[in-house]
């Protein structure tokens, strides 16, 4: 595993390891809050406490990430990777969850540490 923290880290990757990753998925400009059920971006036990988060911090649509992850992409592509890319409304915690297979994973979003509910069991 490796951490990439830009798109550049990719080239360097390519250089330096002897395999590159045959399939990426990339994530870019969620739609926040887009309702419940399996098409939101967040579950629906969070969506209440990023509700709480949104008062105190606006959640504002990030338009460069999906600039970012279009230009990793066709890096990707150039590096004959494949990639499946996940803007908007289909950038959700349900496809992030089921990407957990790919070699390599990207998320371009705001990110908000949102504390779990209590088990009181």
């Amino acid at each position: 595993m490796h951490l990439l923290t830009n798109a550049g880290d990719i080239l360097k990757l390519k250089n330096s390891t002897p395999k590159l990753p045959n399939r990426a998925v990339l994530f870019g400009r969620p739609t926040y809050l887009q309702g419940t059920g399996n098409n939101t971006s967040i579950s629906e036990d969070r969506a209440v406490n990023l509700e709480a988060v949104k008062g105190q911090f606006p959640v504002l649509d990030l338009p460069a990430t999906e600039n970012e992850v279009q230009a990793i992409r066709t890096l990707l592509q150039q590096s004959s990777i494949t990639t499946e890319l996940y803007t908007k409304k289909e950038a959700t915690e349900g496809n992030l969850l089921k990407s957990s297979q790919s070699q390599l994973v990207h998320v371009a979003t705001h990110g908000f540490f949102v504390p779990e509910k209590a088990n009181n069991s």
